[in-house]
């Protein structure tokens, strides 16, 4: 049996997610997700919701206990505007989150980590495009130094959710 977790799995790219992995029967499912703007609802009642935040130190305790095999991070700051206005939370989220969970799969030996992350051009406009592109260099970088399995996948910001589920799905195995 494969242990999964995804991070930020009661958001709505999270619920088209573990639509699919509930259909799979060789796979234990868990979601981390702080619920702000994702739905409890959202989640099976058959899937492990663990409602914590990814910067929270408890996480750690989580990845000891469960011993993930892939680790799925959606949990993200998505708005540009938040992302203006306090622009420390954002580099918070989407780049000590992503850290906080790459280090944590690197420590426990999950054998692959895929990364969600939006369309962003080069020019890097706004505070959200720099945050996530940097988590997207740390993925890599875990990848190159530590030889995780690291994948990025890039979704625009308008998608169509199924879609990039399936993509997400396909990245597993």
């Amino acid at each position: 049996m494969t242990k999964v977790l995804v991070t930020g799995g009661a958001g709505s790219l999270g619920t088209c997610l573990l639509k699919l992995l509930n259909k799979s029967h060789d796979m234990d499912v868990t979601v981390l997700d702080n619920l702000s703007t994702g739905r409890r609802l959202n989640v099976p009642q058959n899937i492990e919701l663990v409602p914590l935040d990814v910067l929270d130190a408890r996480v750690d305790n989580i990845f000891d206990e469960e011993k993930f095999d892939v680790v799925i991070h959606l949990a993200s700051q998505n708005c540009q505007e938040e992302a203006e206005e306090d622009p420390v939370d954002d580099a918070a989220v989407n780049i000590l989150g992503a850290l906080h969970i790459l280090d944590n799969a690197k420590r426990i030996g999950a054998k692959k980590v895929i990364m969600a992350s939006s369309k962003a051009d080069e020019g890097q406009d706004s505070f959200n495009e720099v945050s996530k592109l940097a988590a997207e260099n740390y993925c890599k970088l875990y990848e190159k130094l530590y030889g995780m399995g690291c994948t990025v996948i890039r979704f625009a910001k308008k998608r169509e959710e199924e879609a990039c589920a399936r993509a997400i799905l396909a990245c597993i195995s």
